[in-house]
């Protein structure tokens, strides 16, 4: 089970809703859910190339550690952390440059004339 949860909607027969337990309602659902998709057979699908099969390989890999794979939305929040955080620590690397120098602290190598 993963730790990331997302809210779905559906619409279900009133009569197959009575029959789910009231309490910890969720979990049966979720529990319900995976129990289907795991009885599902594995797709067909097979690489035609070397590169294709080792891509493959590594995401199978990927998943069975406990890796979640990401949808577009993810893969882009990945980005913009990756790169903010290059530019956050850019700018806080700035910061304490500068505060070292105010402080006297650290001197520069060459000075301004």
């Amino acid at each position: 089970m993963t730790s990331t949860l997302q809210a779905v909607t559906v619409k279900i027969p009133l009569s197959d809703l009575r029959r789910i337990p009231e309490t910890n309602r969720s979990e049966f659902i979720r529990s319900a859910v995976s129990e289907k998709l795991a009885r599902q057979p594995a797709s067909e699908w097979k690489p035609k190339t070397a590169t294709g099969r080792k891509l493959l390989a590594l995401r199978d890999k990927f998943i069975r550690s406990g890796g979640e794979l990401l949808d577009g939305e993810g893969i882009a929040n990945e980005l913009k952390q990756r790169r903010g955080g290059i530019h956050h620590f850019r700018e806080t690397w700035k910061a304490d440059v500068q505060r070292s120098q105010d402080k006297g602290d650290l001197v520069p190598l060459c000075a301004k004339e």
